[in-house]
């Protein structure tokens, strides 16, 4: 095929060994952005605030998040969803500004 002709003539280049690497847990790396992520998860609405706290920061599962806030898992899933999306608009505007 004419396609495989092509890729096999495309020159090929190495990748350095000096990339960043990957965080080995996300856990590592949420717990290293928890302190400058508290002030903006503190200022998130209450329904959001502490589900996106105990789940996110905290790493409480979400169904025992559910248990301590009385609510059920859909909506601890709604709230932890939605609050991460106010926490990145929160994020993103601070980038802005």
């Amino acid at each position: 095929m004419i396609a495989d002709h092509y890729r096999a003539r495309r020159p090929t280049e190495e990748i350095s060994d000096d990339w960043p690497q990957p965080v080995a847990d996300e856990a590592e790396g949420i717990s290293a952005l928890a302190p400058c992520l508290g002030p903006m998860v503190a200022a998130l609405p209450e329904p959001y605030r502490e589900a996106v706290q105990l789940s996110e920061i905290e790493g409480v599962p979400q169904a025992i998040v559910a248990e301590r806030l009385g609510v059920s898992l859909p909506a601890v899933k709604s709230r932890i969803l939605r609050g991460r999306e106010r926490l990145r608009g929160l994020v993103l505007a601070s980038c802005s500004g």
